[in-house]
């Protein structure tokens, strides 16, 4: 049975001895550039969570064993904007995402090779929508299709839950772990959504 859990990585995503990073493109460079000597202070407030629910209902729905090594893919979604000089250049998450993968790889004990990160170079819509229709090739056999998007760009949660709820529906699961923030926004349009494909479907 196939199962994949997709991550946006956020500007939230990682903390610095409890702490959220004001620039997630600097100090995430800074951690990773010394990642010896910061390892041990880093933590992930909503990943961590998140896949301490993923395990629960891995066991208790899909396999007695309950454990993330029965995901066949993880992917992490992060910005790394080619273009210098942009103010939101600042709030890029290509460094969270390594940080990420590394403690999926170390804490976890996720293989590496079931982790692919996927950079949205561009933010504009088009460009995005390119790049979530490769990821739903890559996971159309998948049966269960896990989504953790608290903490990321509001336009990435819009755009992934809509396309791949309309295009997969009940294998579709959103991981929450929250219900602050722009967070509780994206997912009142995400129930939407579903609401709407089970009308069609009727």
């Amino acid at each position: 049975m196939k199962c994949c859990l997709i991550i946006g990585v956020g500007k939230h995503d990682v903390c610095l001895e409890g702490k959220n990073a004001v620039s997630p493109y600097l100090q995430g460079k800074k951690i990773w550039e010394d990642w010896e000597r910061h390892k041990e202070d880093v933590s992930l407030p909503l990943i961590g969570p998140a896949l301490t629910e993923l395990k629960k209902i891995i066991k208790y729905q899909i396999k007695p064993t309950g454990k993330l090594k029965d995901l066949n893919k993880i992917y992490l979604i992060a910005t790394h904007q080619k273009k210098e000089g942009f103010k939101s250049k600042d709030k890029d998450t290509i460094w969270f995402a390594y940080i990420i993968k590394n403690l999926l790889e170390t804490k976890w004990k996720i293989s590496s090779t079931k982790i692919e990160m996927i950079l949205l170079d561009d933010l504009e819509i088009p460009p995005i929508v390119k790049k979530i229709r490769k990821l739903e090739q890559a996971i159309h056999q998948s049966e269960h299709i896990f989504l953790k998007l608290e903490g990321t760009l509001p336009v990435l949660n819009f755009l992934l839950a809509a396309r791949l709820i309309l295009n997969f529906h009940d294998k579709v699961k959103i991981i929450r772990v929250s219900d602050k923030a722009v967070a509780t926004k994206d997912y009142a349009f995400v129930e939407y959504i579903l609401r709407a494909k089970k009308l069609q479907s009727t």
